[in-house]
């Protein structure tokens, strides 16, 4: 027989625990063939302080017999980091003067800072492209622990279409936050954070975070006429963001910006005194939105207009007011104009085609220009007679088809 009535194995045991995360302890107590009958009483911690253990599904005093085995998995949750040299956690087999005390044979452990639990990782969709989804992340530290040499990589490092994949920070500290955007390809990305604290490294550690789908902001706005005491009034400046600085006056409502990447920059102030933040939120596919330094009062935006259309379209983004009072709406319109680089474009790729295809081909090309060197080429080639010169120089004609066209079109979308 031996001296402890009952023997327990560790089927986990781990050098390294983290402060306020939950670690389970898979537990096999057995009573020895030749021991005697006992009586498990309980499991607890020594010393609550330094680690408390969540063991509700702990059955106590369950009797044993030899040759018995009992498996149980409890939670133990470390306040205070350290090192723990000796066993925390014990169960108490027997009663009266057969009472022992049996520790849990845990290893020698270090308890460090935890990185799951200081940082707050989320995630915001922008916008999809046919290769991934932009998202926009923020990792925001609201823990105590100041941490050193601090790595931040994404994964898996196959879905990343476009971005900085891996961030280095000599320190990340108690308030401060990393934002960058990317271009995914999953719907879950996970996080590979590491550090050092006090010269012990406590990673690497992994956090998942899920990538929500692009909000459909014209269906959410439906609903905004039945709330009209929760629309915002707000000064909305925009401007060209280049040397310039030209300040861009709405026509109508609606401020007139041109597509095929260029760069605003959006100035939102709200009326409401004790505004305490401002999100512009981007259309899919048609405008991009970044956060840009605030100022007193006011919310800056970096948009770029991603549309590239022939002609014309309008587009709304909405923005949300967040007050004392409640949330609060309101929108900016836009009326994306084409770039007259991209309408000459147009204009020589439908003068090519009707050369080669004639009179026909024009609306086609319009509407679908395809590869202007492959359809000029072509046009240069078919040329033999006056005629077919005559055709290839009707490009500046439908660039002025084009202008006037857009014009026509511009009042019906404006209203």
């Amino acid at each position: 027989m031996t001296d402890q009535p009952i023997t327990i194995e560790l089927l986990n045991p781990t050098p390294v625990a983290f402060v306020g995360e939950p670690l389970p302890l898979r537990l096999v107590i057995r009573c020895p063939d030749q021991g005697r009958p006992t009586t498990l009483r309980t499991i607890r911690s020594r010393n609550t302080q330094i680690a408390e253990l969540d063991a509700d599904i702990f059955e106590r005093d369950t009797p044993i017999g030899p040759g018995d085995v009992y498996r149980c998995t409890v939670v133990a949750l470390f306040r205070t980091t350290g090192h723990i040299a000796d066993p925390l956690f014990v169960v108490l087999a027997g009663v009266d003067a057969d009472a022992r005390v049996v520790p849990v044979p845990t290893p020698p452990m270090r308890v460090v800072p935890s990185l799951r639990g200081e940082l707050r990782a989320s995630a915001e969709s922008i916008c999809t492209y046919d290769t991934g989804t932009k998202v926009d992340v923020t990792l925001a530290h609201a823990g105590p622990t100041r941490f050193d040499n601090f790595r931040l990589a994404i994964g898996p490092v196959d879905s990343v279409r476009a971005g900085v994949s891996d961030q280095y920070r000599p320190t990340f500290a108690k308030g401060e936050q990393i934002k960058f955007s990317t271009v995914v390809s999953a719907e879950r990305l996970s996080l590979e954070l590491d550090a050092f604290v006090a010269g012990e490294r406590i990673g690497p550690v992994s956090v998942p975070l899920a990538i929500p789908k692009v909000k459909d902001v014209d269906a959410a706005a439906l609903f905004r006429f039945l709330e009209p005491k929760k629309l915002t009034r707000a000064d909305v400046r925009v401007f060209t963001l280049d040397e310039d600085r030209t300040d861009v006056r709405p026509l109508a409502g609606l401020f007139p910006v041109y597509g095929g990447g260029n760069k605003y920059r959006v100035e939102i102030k709200p009326a409401h005194p004790h505004t305490q933040g401002v999100k512009l939120r981007g259309a899919s596919g048609v405008v991009e939105v970044s956060d840009m330094p605030p100022d007193a009062g006011i919310w800056s935006f970096q948009m770029v207009v991603v549309s590239n259309a022939v002609f014309t379209t309008s587009a709304t983004l909405h923005f949300d007011v967040v007050t004392p009072d409640g949330p609060q709406q309101g929108e900016l319109n836009l009326s994306i104009r084409p770039q007259n680089g991209k309408l000459w474009i147009v204009a020589v790729t439908a003068g090519a085609a009707v050369t080669v295809k004639g009179m026909a081909a024009v609306v086609p090309t319009v509407l679908n220009p395809g590869d202007l060197w492959t359809t000029l080429q072509t046009a240069m080639l078919k040329i033999e007679t006056a005629w077919d010169l005559l055709q290839l120089v009707s490009i500046p004609v439908i660039r002025v088809g084009l202008w006037l066209a857009d014009q026509l079109i511009r009042p019906f979308q404006d209203d």
